[in-house]
C-alpha cells in the first residue's frame, strides 16, 4: 500500500493515558476524507516512489489535510492500521480541539485548494465540524 496511517493513544496534558484510544478506519478514500479526517500527521506514511513527492499548500492552516486529499487523488485509498502505533497529547484549548478556530481554513481547503463549489465546500466544512465535534467531545476517560 502506498499510503498508510495508524490508530493512536490519546494522552492528557500531563502525559497520563486517561483517554480512549482513537481507532482509525481500515481504509479511507478521497470521497470519505472530504467528510472527516482520521489521518494524523504523526502516523501517516507515504511511499514517495509510488505516489511522488507533493508539498503542503501555502494555506495558513490545515495543510496536512489538504496534502492527504492530494495523495488520495493518486491512489484508491489509504490503509488504516488498527493497532495504536503512536501517542497523541490532547491539550486543553489546542487549535485541533477547537473546530471554531479552524472552520475558515477547512473551508479554504475545499474551496481554494480542492476547487469544490461554494455549496459543496460549505457542506463538507459542516460535515467535518460535525464529525470533529464528536471526535473530541467523544473522548471519554478510561
Amino acid at each position: 500500500c502506498s499510503f498508510v496511517f495508524a490508530s493512536y493513544e490519546r494522552w492528557d496534558e500531563n502525559l497520563e493515558n486517561k483517554f480512549n484510544t482513537f481507532i482509525v478506519p481500515e481504509k479511507i478514500t478521497y470521497k470519505k476524507l472530504l467528510y472527516t479526517c482520521p489521518i494524523s500527521c504523526l502516523t501517516a506514511f507515504i511511499d514517495l516512489d509510488k505516489l511522488g513527492k507533493k508539498y503542503m499548500s501555502d494555506l495558513p492552516k490545515r495543510q496536512d489535510f489538504g496534502l492527504w486529499l492530494e495523495y488520495l487523488k493518486e491512489t484508491d485509498y489509504a490503509f488504516g492500521i488498527l493497532e495504536p502505533l503512536a501517542k497523541y497529547r490532547i491539550r486543553i484549548g489546542s487549535l485541533s480541539s477547537s473546530k471554531t478556530k479552524l472552520i475558515k481554513y477547512q473551508f479554504l481547503v475545499y474551496f481554494k485548494q480542492q476547487k469544490l463549489s461554494f455549496i459543496y465546500s460549505l457542506f463538507y466544512t459542516f460535515s467535518w465540524a460535525y464529525y470533529g465535534y464528536f471526535k473530541y467531545k467523544g473522548i471519554t476517560r478510561k
